[in-house]
């Protein structure tokens, strides 16, 4: 199964699986520390490395861009 991390900030992700894309849970970054939250649990890891271990794969190389909106007109009132 592969891994793919969605962004929702510059320092936390959707995780989401392969092949139906279905959600796995939440990784977040935390004083360059990563907390895994899936189904109410917590997984910490000190480093990237540990992550990667933890998928058995390289899941930051695997970031999938959100999608762009282009030139969406927005009304704004005051």
């Amino acid at each position: 199964m592969s891994i793919k991390l969605k962004p929702i900030t510059e320092t936390a992700w959707l995780v989401i699986g392969d092949p139906d894309d279905s959600r796995i849970g939440l990784l977040t970054e935390i004083r360059n520390q990563y907390v895994l939250m899936v189904k109410g649990e917590k997984q910490q890891f000190i480093n990237r490395k540990e992550v990667n271990k933890f998928f058995n794969e390289d899941v930051f190389e695997n970031v999938v861009e959100p999608i762009a909106e282009e030139n969406v007109k927005k009304d704004y009132f005051i």
